[in-house]
């Protein structure tokens, strides 16, 4: 089994309740350049991957990387190997984005230096006028153009899965099997006062606020 076959493996049995389109979809389209990993006696046995993303700030745009698809076999965990990776990415990076799956993994990503860099707000509800990808990143980049924000490089597969909706004076992002939204960004709408953490960042750059919006995040 080739490495790529094997990150696709890990994938799979550390995040199981992932469906198998996604996982093989986003391992063909990052593995190479973007995946971090340990091989013991041949097997690979901890990931991560490291994806481009952009910090914006006003006219200033900072290179990133967005942290996913972190996991440890079960049979090898409690050995240190995701602290290794993460303290390696650390020396190489001068931001790294990530959102935590779960509450307590804010308190690991904390020990290694990250902050709460964003927070969100629940929204729900049913909204008309579907648009297409590119009409929806355009508008995004419109309604954020003030905000200091975070975006993925790949845009169009960060949004595979949802249905998109906009006009005017919104957009919202709709996940098609659930209909938990994902997004929701109106003009003049307060996005940086969320009321629950939704990513970490470790940043060495000065001139970046403490609190910028994400709102688009593979999960």
């Amino acid at each position: 089994m080739d490495l790529q076959q094997q990150a696709l493996s890990l994938y799979k049995t550390v995040f199981y309740e992932d469906d198998a389109a996604f996982a093989e979809a986003f391992t063909n389209k990052f593995f190479e350049g973007s995946c971090r990993y340990i091989l013991k006696d041949g097997k690979m046995v901890a990931m991560l991957y490291l994806i481009d993303a952009t910090v914006k700030n006003g006219a200033e745009e900072y290179p990133a990387k967005y942290l996913y698809a972190a996991g440890v076999h079960p049979s090898y965990r409690g050995q240190g190997l995701m602290s290794h990776l993460i303290n390696e990415a650390v020396k190489q990076e001068k931001i790294i984005i990530t959102k935590p799956a779960s509450e307590s993994l804010f308190s690991f990503y904390k020990k290694f230096g990250f902050s709460v860099c964003a927070y969100k707000t629940e929204v729900s509800g049913a909204f008309q006028n579907e648009i297409t990808t590119d009409a929806y990143i355009n508008k995004r980049k419109e309604l954020l153009k003030d905000v200091p924000h975070i975006n993925l490089a790949d845009e169009a597969f960060s949004l595979g899965g949802l249905t998109l909706y906009g006009d005017g004076s919104f957009i919202a992002a709709v996940d098609s099997d659930t209909g938990a939204v994902k997004e929701y960004v109106a003009k003049d709408e307060e996005l940086l006062n969320g009321q629950q953490p939704f990513a970490m960042w470790l940043s060495t750059e000065e001139k970046l606020p403490k609190k910028v919006y994400f709102g688009i995040a593979m999960d």
